[in-house]
């Protein structure tokens, strides 16, 4: 294989990956795009978030008494979500079932859309200078969330720091520069999301959705 076909060929798959990409407005138009395209599971929690809005303002329109995301909705919801041009698909799951179930905490309970205001925040954190490879900043990022999650459901801020989060906290050893502010970053949108739901970060109990 001659390097100019070489050349050819990887300009051609990456403009048939950006034609992918195009279609999802998160990762082109939307304010907080930097942060989409950084963090895969950021991605899938904004499509979660807005899935389960969605889902939680209907069950809230008929009147339906339970507030927590049925699985086999989720399940369907979350299938239909994901396109391998996002990047690792579990990654993408975690921050999905967690963005699905705010969604639905926040519409079931009448209170206004706030996932993507967040998100531009959350965007804003994130310098263009110093960018961390996608897994590890997913890795620290969720690592944070779950953190901040904890923090907002138990009450407890910290001793008074607010909410914000030392790597040395988290047992996030290694976690310096980038890596570190992407565990801050994940654990300030966790801390916002605790007081107002009342689960726990995604675990093995939403393992198999994909089967």
């Amino acid at each position: 294989m001659t390097r100019l076909f070489s050349v050819v060929l990887f300009l051609a798959f990456a403009a048939v990956q950006t034609h992918a990409q195009s279609g999802d407005y998160h990762l082109t138009g939307d304010p907080a795009a930097v942060l989409y395209r950084q963090s895969v599971w950021a991605h899938g929690y904004i499509h979660g978030y807005e899935a389960g809005y969605s889902a939680g303002d209907l069950d809230r329109q008929m009147g339906r008494l339970e507030r927590s995301p049925e699985k086999s909705r989720l399940s369907r919801s979350l299938k239909r979500a994901y396109r391998p041009q996002y990047g690792d698909r579990t990654t993408f799951r975690y921050g999905y079932v967690n963005g699905f179930t705010a969604g639905c905490a926040d519409a079931f309970e009448g209170r206004e859309f706030r996932a993507a205001k967040q998100a531009r925040l959350l965007a804003e954190g994130i310098s263009n200078q110093v960018v961390v490879a996608k897994g590890e900043f997913d890795e620290s990022f969720a690592q944070g969330y779950a953190q901040g999650l904890q923090a907002g459901v138990s009450g407890v801020q910290g001793g008074g720091r607010g909410p914000e989060v030392r790597c040395s906290d988290a047992n996030a050893s290694g976690n310096s520069g980038p890596r570190c502010n992407a565990l801050q970053l994940g654990f300030e949108l966790g801390y916002n999301d605790g007081p107002l739901t009342t689960h726990g970060p995604e675990s093995s109990r939403t393992a198999n959705l994909w089967h």
